[in-house]
């Protein structure tokens, strides 16, 4: 196969072209990679989801915390020791 060949090639099984001529192990072949790809993205999406949970639940806790310091005149630090404290297990 000659070099400016192969980017034909790719292009028409990008576009299912010839499809039906390869065998299945040669469709796995070409769908593998493909669905690498895309549960990749998908865990990574979900991974960020669930972080950006866990950070807006920490945020939304020491903005509770400062509303309390605040509603008894205190200083806003302790508080965020102890909310440091409790998160580590200690």
């Amino acid at each position: 196969m000659l070099l400016f060949e192969m980017p034909m090639l790719l292009w028409r099984n990008l576009l299912g072209e010839e499809l039906g001529l390869l065998n299945s192990k040669e469709l796995e072949h070409q769908l593998e990679p493909s669905l690498k790809h895309v549960r990749s993205t998908k865990t990574s999406q979900a991974m960020a989801s669930a972080l950006n949970v866990v950070q807006t639940s920490h945020s939304y806790g020491d903005l509770m915390l400062l509303m309390k310091a605040a509603e008894l005149q205190q200083v806003p630090w302790s508080y965020m020791v102890e909310m440091a404290r409790i998160e580590s297990g200690s």
